[in-house]
C-alpha cells in the first residue's frame, strides 16, 4: 500500500522546509510507503530555491508549472502524477498536524471508507476554531466557515461537521472517471461535491489544529474565495 501525499505551495519559505521535513518523517502504519509530490509555482519568497535544495529527498518528487495559478491547479497537478493507492491533501503550512496521518489513514485501511475528512470542529468541540492574535481576523474567518458549512448542508443534503477542512484523504480510485477543473480553493468544493454525488460518503475524524492570521502568511479571502465556493457548490451539485 502506498501513500501519495499532495502538497501544493505558494510563498511558504517559513513554514514548507518544516513542513517537507515532518510529512518525510511522520510514522505511517507497518507496510505502508509514502510518496511526497510536492507542486509549486509562482512563488516570489525564496520558498522555489528552498525546494530546488529537496529535488533529490527520498520518496519525494517535486513539480515546477510555469506561471502562477492557484492551489488547485496545483493538487489537481500532483492527481495526475500521483502513483499511490491512497492520496492525502497536505498544506504547505503549519497550521494541520501531521501525527494526526494514522487516525486520518485507519478508516480507509479497515475498508470502513474510501474518503475520510479530518474535522477540526469534532477535536475542539467548537465552531470557533480559528484563535489568532488579530480577534477581527479570526471572527471573520470562524463566520464564514459556518456560514459555508450551513450552505453546504442545505444545498447537497449532507451534514459535515467541517467540509472545510484541508485534511482530505480518498482511495485513489474514487477518481476514476472525475475530471476535476478548479484553480483555486474552490477545488476544496468540488472535490467533495463530485465525491458525494458518485455516492461517497465521508467519514470524518478530529484532528488537531492551529490557525494562522493574515500576518503569517494566510491566503484565503473569506469573501472572493467564500464566493468561488457557493458558486462550485451550486456548480457541481446541479450543473457539471
Amino acid at each position: 500500500m502506498k501513500l501519495s501525499i499532495i502538497i501544493p505551495v505558494y510563498n511558504e519559505a517559513a513554514t514548507v522546509e518544516k513542513v517537507l521535513k515532518a510529512v518525510q518523517d511522520v510514522k505511517l502504519p507497518k507496510g505502508m510507503t509514502r510518496e511526497i509530490v510536492v507542486v509549486e509555482n509562482g512563488s516570489t519568497d525564496g520558498t522555489h530555491e528552498i525546494l530546488e535544495k529537496h529535488q533529490h529527498d527520498k520518496d519525494t518528487v517535486l513539480f515546477f508549472p510555469d506561471g502562477h495559478i492557484g492551489k488547485g491547479f496545483k493538487v489537481r497537478h500532483g492527481l495526475e502524477h500521483a502513483t499511490g493507492d491512497i492520496i492525502l491533501i497536505q498544506d504547505a503550512d503549519l497550521e494541520y498536524d501531521v501525527n494526526d496521518y494514522p487516525e486520518l489513514l485507519a478508516p480507509l485501511l479497515a475498508k470502513k471508507a474510501s474518503f475520510v475528512l479530518g474535522s477540526r470542529h469534532m477535536r475542539t468541540k467548537s465552531w470557533k476554531v480559528r484563535k489568532l492574535a488579530k480577534s477581527s481576523h479570526a471572527h471573520l474567518l470562524n463566520f464564514g466557515d459556518a456560514v459555508l458549512k450551513r450552505f453546504f448542508w442545505l444545498i447537497t443534503g449532507t451534514y459535515l461537521t467541517d467540509p472545510n477542512t484541508m485534511f482530505k484523504v480518498f482511495d485513489k480510485r474514487c477518481l476514476l472517471d472525475i475530471t476535476l477543473r478548479s484553480n483555486d480553493f474552490d477545488l476544496d468544493m468540488e472535490l467533495l461535491v463530485k465525491l458525494l454525488r458518485r455516492g461517497y460518503k465521508p467519514v470524518e475524524v478530529p484532528v488537531s489544529y492551529r490557525g494562522r492570521g493574515y500576518d503569517e502568511g494566510k491566503k484565503i479571502h473569506p469573501v472572493k474565495d467564500g464566493l468561488r465556493a457557493i458558486k462550485a457548490i451550486l456548480r457541481y451539485r446541479f450543473f457539471d
